[in-house]
Protein backbone atom coordinates (compact mmCIF):
# COMPACT_ATOMS: atom_id res chain seq x y z
CA UNK A 1 0.00 0.00 0.00
CA UNK A 2 0.60 3.40 -0.37
CA UNK A 3 2.71 5.41 2.57
CA UNK A 4 0.81 7.83 4.52
CA UNK A 5 1.40 11.11 3.69
CA UNK A 6 1.80 14.56 5.33
CA UNK A 7 -0.02 17.39 4.04
CA UNK A 8 0.59 20.21 6.64
CA UNK A 9 -1.20 21.08 9.67
CA UNK A 10 -4.64 22.51 10.12
CA UNK A 11 -4.69 24.27 13.21
CA UNK A 12 -8.29 25.25 14.25
CA UNK A 13 -9.50 28.45 16.76
CA UNK A 14 -11.95 26.64 19.78
CA UNK A 15 -15.33 27.69 19.85
CA UNK A 16 -14.71 29.84 22.98
CA UNK A 17 -12.01 31.80 20.80
CA UNK A 18 -14.32 32.33 17.93
CA UNK A 19 -17.05 33.48 20.38
CA UNK A 20 -15.05 35.61 22.19
CA UNK A 21 -14.03 37.51 18.47
CA UNK A 22 -17.00 37.44 16.96
CA UNK A 23 -18.49 38.81 20.01
CA UNK A 24 -16.08 41.92 19.68
CA UNK A 25 -15.85 42.55 16.16
CA UNK A 26 -12.74 40.25 14.88
CA UNK A 27 -12.10 37.80 12.68
CA UNK A 28 -11.29 34.47 14.01
CA UNK A 29 -8.94 32.21 11.59
CA UNK A 30 -7.89 28.63 11.36
CA UNK A 31 -4.66 28.23 10.04
CA UNK A 32 -2.97 25.87 7.44
CA UNK A 33 0.84 25.28 7.91
CA UNK A 34 2.61 23.96 5.37
CA UNK A 35 6.14 23.08 6.99
CA UNK A 36 9.67 24.08 5.48
CA UNK A 37 9.84 20.09 3.59
CA UNK A 38 7.65 20.57 0.33
CA UNK A 39 4.93 18.20 1.51
CA UNK A 40 2.43 17.58 -1.37
CA UNK A 41 1.45 20.87 -2.10
CA UNK A 42 0.44 19.91 -5.93
CA UNK A 43 -1.95 17.31 -4.67
CA UNK A 44 -3.95 19.75 -2.62
CA UNK A 45 -3.71 22.49 -5.72
CA UNK A 46 -6.32 20.02 -7.30
CA UNK A 47 -8.93 21.60 -9.66
CA UNK A 48 -11.50 19.03 -10.61
CA UNK A 49 -13.46 18.83 -14.23
CA UNK A 50 -15.67 21.68 -12.31
CA UNK A 51 -13.57 24.30 -11.80
CA UNK A 52 -14.02 23.28 -7.97
CA UNK A 53 -11.14 22.71 -5.72
CA UNK A 54 -11.87 19.45 -3.70
CA UNK A 55 -9.30 19.95 -0.73
CA UNK A 56 -9.78 23.26 -0.73
CA UNK A 57 -13.29 23.24 -0.08
CA UNK A 58 -12.90 20.37 2.79
CA UNK A 59 -11.10 23.51 4.63
CA UNK A 60 -14.27 25.57 3.58
CA UNK A 61 -16.16 22.38 5.13
CA UNK A 62 -14.73 22.83 8.31
CA UNK A 63 -14.73 26.59 8.70
CA UNK A 64 -18.21 26.73 8.02
CA UNK A 65 -19.01 23.71 10.44
CA UNK A 66 -17.11 25.28 13.78
CA UNK A 67 -17.76 28.84 12.37
CA UNK A 68 -14.84 30.63 11.90
CA UNK A 69 -14.37 33.17 9.43
CA UNK A 70 -10.88 31.59 7.01
CA UNK A 71 -7.34 30.59 6.71
CA UNK A 72 -3.65 32.19 8.00
CA UNK A 73 -2.03 30.16 4.91
CA UNK A 74 1.33 29.72 6.03
CA UNK A 75 3.42 28.30 2.91
CA UNK A 76 6.62 27.66 4.46
CA UNK A 77 7.21 25.30 1.74
CA UNK A 78 8.38 25.98 -2.06
CA UNK A 79 6.13 25.46 -4.55
CA UNK A 80 6.85 23.98 -8.17
CA UNK A 81 6.65 26.87 -9.93
CA UNK A 82 4.27 25.24 -12.85
CA UNK A 83 1.42 25.19 -9.86
CA UNK A 84 2.24 28.69 -8.86
CA UNK A 85 -1.10 30.36 -11.11
CA UNK A 86 -3.26 27.43 -9.72
CA UNK A 87 -2.53 27.91 -6.05
CA UNK A 88 -3.67 32.00 -6.73
CA UNK A 89 -6.53 30.53 -8.54
CA UNK A 90 -7.36 28.43 -5.57
CA UNK A 91 -7.04 31.00 -2.73
CA UNK A 92 -9.02 33.61 -5.11
CA UNK A 93 -11.83 30.44 -5.42
CA UNK A 94 -11.88 29.80 -1.81
CA UNK A 95 -12.29 33.88 -1.54
CA UNK A 96 -15.20 33.58 -3.79
CA UNK A 97 -16.95 30.81 -1.12
CA UNK A 98 -16.86 33.37 1.75
CA UNK A 99 -13.67 32.31 3.04
CA UNK A 100 -10.94 35.10 4.42
CA UNK A 101 -7.71 34.46 3.37
CA UNK A 102 -4.58 35.81 5.40
CA UNK A 103 -1.18 34.91 3.41
CA UNK A 104 1.60 34.65 5.36
CA UNK A 105 4.69 36.47 3.72
CA UNK A 106 6.53 33.55 2.14
CA UNK A 107 6.21 32.17 -1.34
CA UNK A 108 7.19 34.37 -4.20
CA UNK A 109 6.47 33.88 -7.94
CA UNK A 110 9.19 31.96 -8.83
CA UNK A 111 8.17 29.25 -6.54
CA UNK A 112 10.80 30.15 -3.71
CA UNK A 113 10.57 30.83 -0.11
CA UNK A 114 12.18 34.81 0.00
CA UNK A 115 10.89 36.46 3.20
CA UNK A 116 10.53 39.66 2.39
CA UNK A 117 9.53 41.52 6.03
CA UNK A 118 7.57 44.10 3.95
CA UNK A 119 5.19 44.28 1.88
CA UNK A 120 6.55 45.17 -1.51
CA UNK A 121 6.22 44.18 -5.68
CA UNK A 122 7.57 40.88 -4.97
CA UNK A 123 4.74 39.47 -2.60
CA UNK A 124 2.09 41.62 -4.09
CA UNK A 125 0.62 39.14 -6.45
CA UNK A 126 -0.34 36.57 -3.22
CA UNK A 127 -2.73 39.60 -2.32
CA UNK A 128 -3.56 41.50 -5.73
CA UNK A 129 -2.75 39.51 -8.88
CA UNK A 130 -2.48 40.83 -12.49
CA UNK A 131 -4.63 37.84 -13.49
CA UNK A 132 -6.67 36.11 -11.21
CA UNK A 133 -7.19 39.79 -9.12
CA UNK A 134 -7.90 39.72 -5.84
CA UNK A 135 -6.27 36.87 -4.08
CA UNK A 136 -6.19 36.88 -0.76
CA UNK A 137 -7.99 39.39 1.73
CA UNK A 138 -4.78 40.28 3.81
CA UNK A 139 -0.68 39.74 4.33
CA UNK A 140 1.06 38.87 7.51
CA UNK A 141 4.55 40.02 7.45
CA UNK A 142 7.38 37.72 8.81
CA UNK A 143 8.90 39.24 11.97
CA UNK A 144 12.30 40.41 10.47
CA UNK A 145 11.36 43.88 9.93
CA UNK A 146 11.76 47.41 10.81
CA UNK A 147 9.84 51.12 11.43
CA UNK A 148 11.19 52.36 7.83
CA UNK A 149 9.45 48.73 6.55
CA UNK A 150 6.35 49.05 7.99
CA UNK A 151 5.86 52.60 6.50
CA UNK A 152 7.16 51.53 3.27
CA UNK A 153 4.44 48.45 3.26
CA UNK A 154 1.43 51.13 4.22
CA UNK A 155 2.69 53.28 1.26
CA UNK A 156 3.63 50.37 -1.35
CA UNK A 157 -0.67 49.69 -0.20
CA UNK A 158 -1.53 52.31 -0.60
CA UNK A 159 -0.20 52.93 -4.11
CA UNK A 160 -1.76 50.00 -5.72
CA UNK A 161 -5.37 51.22 -4.13
CA UNK A 162 -5.50 48.81 -0.78
CA UNK A 163 -6.12 49.92 2.25
CA UNK A 164 -2.98 49.35 4.73
CA UNK A 165 -4.96 49.05 7.71
CA UNK A 166 -7.44 46.40 5.98
CA UNK A 167 -4.80 44.81 3.98
CA UNK A 168 -1.30 44.72 5.82
CA UNK A 169 -0.56 43.25 9.41
CA UNK A 170 2.67 42.33 11.15
CA UNK A 171 3.36 40.77 14.80
CA UNK A 172 5.71 40.61 17.70
CA UNK A 173 7.26 37.35 17.91
CA UNK A 174 8.37 36.99 21.69
CA UNK A 175 11.80 35.29 22.28
CA UNK A 176 12.57 33.68 18.88
CA UNK A 177 16.46 33.84 18.60
CA UNK A 178 16.89 37.33 19.65
CA UNK A 179 16.63 36.58 23.63
CA UNK A 180 18.07 34.20 25.72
Amino acid sequence: GEKNKEYGTIGLPIPAYVNAAHKNGARALGEYFVPRTLQYTEEWLYEDENGNFPYAQKLIDIMNYYGFDGYFINQESGCYIEKIPLFKKMLAWMRSKGCYIQWYDSLIDNGSVSYQNEFNSKNKSWILDDTYGRVTDSIFLNNWNNKDMLHSSASYAKSIGLNPLETVFFGVEGGQWRWS
